[in-house]
């Protein structure tokens, strides 16, 4: 049975939340975590989030799905939007930013996910956002 990982690309007014990892690889991430045993994977991230940021976010779209199968890992990264609190970010992390896609791009932010599968979702969230 494959273990379950899970993102969340958290977007607020147009920027996205990236933490800056303690343990390699040192490079910026959004919130995200293992799935628990009898945890969906919305469930999952909304945990993690939560407990790395003590952001509470709704949970929109999963945007990519990859696989490691040797590892016997599957990983969802899903589109949230803020909802509430006040950013606090636990000893996983040394920083945050809050940063738009051109932002991203300029400063050349080294990423996982990339700022190009950033910017897909971004454009999921603008497309959901024109429905409305």
């Amino acid at each position: 049975m494959a273990r379950v990982f899970s993102l969340g690309l958290v977007e607020n007014r147009g920027k996205y939340l990236l933490l800056k990892r303690i343990n390699p690889p040192r490079i910026w991430s959004p919130p995200g975590g293992w799935v628990e045993l009898l945890e969906s994977p919305e469930e999952g991230v909304k945990r993690e989030i939560k407990e790395e940021t003590n952001l509470e976010v709704e949970v929109i779209s999963p945007v990519f799905v990859w696989s490691k199968a040797k590892a016997r890992v599957l990983g969802i990264i899903y589109l949230c939007c803020y909802q509430k609190g006040q950013l606090n970010i636990n000893s996983e992390f040394s920083a945050f930013t809050w940063k738009t896609i051109e932002e991203m791009k300029e400063e050349k932010i080294l990423s996982s996910p990339t700022v190009e599968e950033i910017e897909k979702a971004d454009k999921i969230l603008q497309c959901i956002g024109s429905l409305k």
